[in-house]
């Protein structure tokens, strides 16, 4: 998700994506009728509070609170996200009302580096980016941020999406639920949005590196102990890899 620019700045690249953003956000939660991104999330949430004690969870990216959500239903962290997405944001603070109230729960309108740069060192014990590091042009930067804001003992939970398409999410909603998995229409308005995200990697907008690239990233950082936890969204051979990633 990049910064907001003045109207007269963007390229129509740019308010494609700025516009791509905000259409999701009305559209995103349709994916909670995909069994997949149910198990990503899933498998994300958990990953995040595995970690030795509660502490504070920062989502970079948290779109509309699903992963936020759950690491709240499961434990005893307090989580903040934080997001471009004003549309995205607004589906996440109906949905954390009550988090949000008791202040376990914070949401941030922001660019993901921005906020970062503004946060304390040695912060959280866990950061969280689901789907997201793809989207950001400055990732040495994000990763120096990261790791900054991380504390001593603390993990990078990472869902990476590595390729583009759908068939492995497609042959294990159909796996898990039949024919019966394709008949909520909303499904279908979020495969129209990701079909256009997947089309601006393809251009180079965004970067579906494999998860060495990103391994190599950390590690100049001094995140060198990686753990793979195998593929996501759309089961063994799914789209995305999680890993998570601290300090040896």
């Amino acid at each position: 998700m990049t910064a907001a620019l003045p109207l007269l700045m963007r390229s129509p690249l740019e308010t494609l994506e700025t516009n791509l953003w905000q259409l999701y956000g009305r559209v995103y939660d349709e994916l909670l009728h995909l069994q997949p991104y149910v198990d990503l999330v899933s498998r994300v949430a958990q990953a995040a509070i595995e970690a030795e004690s509660a502490g504070r969870v920062l989502e970079l990216g948290c779109g509309s609170g699903n992963v936020m959500r759950q690491i709240l239903l499961a434990g005893n962290n307090d989580v903040v996200g934080v997001d471009l997405s004003s549309s995205m944001l607004d589906v996440a603070r109906r949905k954390l009302s009550g988090p949000i109230a008791s202040g376990r729960a914070q949401v941030h309108r922001a660019p993901a580096l921005e906020f970062l740069i503004g946060q304390p060192t040695a912060g959280f014990e866990v950061v969280v980016a689901q789907n997201f590091l793809y989207t950001q042009p400055e990732r040495e930067s994000m990763w120096k941020q990261i790791e900054r804001v991380l504390a001593p003992g603390g993990r990078v939970v990472v869902a990476h999406t590595d390729r583009p398409g759908f068939g492995p999410i497609v042959a294990e909603q159909h796996r898990q639920l039949g024919l019966r998995g394709f008949f909520h229409p909303g499904i279908y308005a979020v495969a129209a949005v990701d079909l256009v995200i997947d089309s601006l990697a393809a251009r180079g907008r965004y970067d579906f590196s494999p998860i060495d690239v990103l391994i190599d990233e950390a590690r100049l950082v001094g995140l060198d102990e990686v753990k793979i936890l195998g593929r996501c969204y759309g089961g063994a051979d799914g789209v995305n890899v999680l890993a998570t990633f601290t300090r040896s």
